[in-house]
């Protein structure tokens, strides 16, 4: 797991442009199977570009020796961002200022989003208890 974090760190500070990396699912967890991709949550100052983001999966992959899956956590909100915030590893942190806003926006998104999302899932399970 770590030779992990040390491989994706590595190409991380490659990308002067990545601000934030932030390993997640399987690979972070330890519960990787034979065909595990490695999930990983990265941010900078802006949206990245499909070409930065299409060289930054090709050199991980490159070193990784397996897929590469990466969201761009300026473009995402709900359970995706609170996942790879809560549950992931911070492989770099090259500006806490972005992290900090990350974090924020999770929260704000939390108290707004999640009360809606749990009353759904309730009445989703209460229907199919009930029939």
């Amino acid at each position: 797991m770590r030779n992990v974090d040390q491989l994706v760190g590595d190409v991380l500070k490659q990308h002067p442009h990545i601000a934030l990396g932030i390993l997640f699912g399987s690979q972070a967890t330890g519960q990787t199977t034979p065909s595990s991709d490695l999930d990983l949550a990265v941010a900078s100052e802006r949206l990245l570009t499909a070409a930065e983001s299409r060289g930054l999966i090709e050199d991980i992959a490159l070193r990784f020796g397996g897929p590469v899956d990466i969201i761009d956590l300026n473009a995402v909100a709900g359970l995706i961002l609170h996942q790879a915030l809560c549950k992931g590893r911070v492989l770099l942190n090259r500006r806490p200022d972005i992290y900090a806003r990350l974090m924020l926006k999770m929260w704000y998104n939390q108290a707004d989003f999640m009360p809606s999302y749990r009353m759904m899932l309730r009445k989703r399970v209460e229907a199919f208890a009930h029939g």
